[in-house]
């Protein structure tokens, strides 16, 4: 034990000093008292250390609780029941599916119906004129007659005709309207022309006018009376 006063170094539990004579109690009660300090100041610096550690783990428990709380929220059903929950999830699958599958179903009919509209205008609106006879009497006064062949599939359909003839590039005629027949059994137009004549003529332009379309056909003829037939060509 070292004496306060001279700091000689005693022997353990001396009570006054060797060397100087001075008491050492107080000098070892107050080494107790601060080493007591110590420890109680070391303890609860650990003690608050623990309290620091457990608040913290507290409060990130807490957020962690939150945040799945939230989560959880977020994505469930407003149903108490999780049966009703998986029910209704399945359920509301099976009808965005069967959503889906009836829209591609819409999407596929109307392209189906748009091909075959498209097709079905492409039939009804083709107008082929397979031939052209043409009968002329000599007689300038009765006019040119014109047996157009567009097809049986056209029988009893309604289209516009008007003929314009022309001789050495001349125009011998000139038609400003369609005149309406209707297409016969055997697939013909028979329209007359009656515009008086004099020569005859060389050459003729068929117009047609048929489902809002218009068409014109060009035909050959030969400078003579009586009945010719000619292959039309489109122009």
């Amino acid at each position: 034990m070292i004496c306060p006063v001279c700091g000689y170094d005693n022997l353990k539990g001396a009570k006054f000093c060797q060397k100087c004579g001075s008491k050492l109690n107080n000098y070892a009660n107050l080494r107790n008292v601060n080493t007591y300090s110590q420890t109680n100041k070391s303890n609860q610096s650990k003690n608050n250390n623990v309290l620091i550690i457990a608040v913290t783990v507290i409060i990130i428990a807490l957020i962690l609780a939150g945040t799945f709380l939230f989560m959880t929220d977020s994505i469930s059903l407003p149903f108490g029941n999780n049966e009703n929950q998986v029910v209704n999830i399945t359920q509301s699958d099976d009808s965005g599916s069967n959503s889906d599958s009836n829209q591609a179903a819409k999407s596929s009919e109307t392209t189906k119906s748009s091909q075959s509209t498209d097709s079905d205008n492409v039939v009804y609106n083709a107008l082929k004129v397979n031939t052209a006879t043409f009968y002329l009497d000599g007689n300038p006064n009765t006019g040119i007659t014109t047996t157009i062949n567009v097809g049986k599939e056209h029988t009893g359909e309604s289209m516009g005709v008007m003929t314009t003839f022309s001789r050495d590039g001349s125009n011998m005629n000139s038609p400003s309207s369609y005149e309406y027949c209707i297409v016969n059994d055997e697939g013909n137009i028979v329209f007359t022309d009656y515009t008086p004549i004099p020569k005859y003529p060389d050459y003729c332009v068929i117009g047609i006018s048929y489902n809002n379309q218009a068409y014109r056909y060009a035909c050959d003829m030969g400078k003579h009376k009586g009945s010719q037939t000619s292959v039309p060509r489109e122009i």
